[in-house]
């Protein structure tokens, strides 16, 4: 089903991937596939089903997370869509995307200062360009613009190597 699928031929990776997780004992990355199937297709509610299968055999797979996060996200479930990022995010913290897509969410919720008051806690447990780039983003897209300001002047001087800091101003 994987080979059809890259090749685009989504009706063909459908009727593979569906026998696939017809047979005893099949495994997450099927589910996972047959889910990928669906989403590209539309079928939103059969691509939740396919990667909450994925999720039962593997609750570790924090791409399968991210996924139902997105789906979430895209039927305009942002609660949902929030926690699934979360959830990533505790799987695999480098998960930029899932942070991505997760501050949109909270700013579409009107709970981004929230988001900024972990961020500072983060900057004080990390101290690391990356905490200051994350803050200083978000304060940005807050529109907290002297603070954000702040933030990355501050970070520059601390971490001058780091032109991401610089590219922000």
């Amino acid at each position: 089903g994987l080979a059809f699928l890259m090749l685009g031929d989504v009706e063909k990776a459908e009727s593979y991937l569906k026998k696939a997780v017809k047979l005893p004992n099949p495994d997450e990355d099927a589910w996972a596939r047959l889910a990928a199937v669906y989403y590209a297709q539309g079928k939103l509610e059969e691509a939740q089903y396919a990667w909450e299968r994925s999720l039962e055999l593997n609750p570790d797979r924090a791409e399968v997370l991210y996924n139902l996060g997105v789906l979430n996200l895209n039927k305009g479930e942002l609660e949902k869509a929030v926690d699934y990022f979360n959830r990533a995010l505790l799987k695999n913290p480098n998960l930029k995307e899932a942070e991505e897509k997760r501050t949109l969410a909270l700013l579409s919720l009107n709970k981004i200062d929230s988001l900024i008051e972990e961020y500072y806690s983060k900057l004080t447990q990390e101290n690391t360009s990356d905490a200051y780039l994350k803050l200083g983003n978000t304060l940005y897209l807050a529109g907290r613009l002297p603070e954000a300001r702040a933030i990355l002047m501050e970070g520059i001087k601390k971490f001058e190597y780091d032109s991401r800091l610089k590219f922000l101003l």
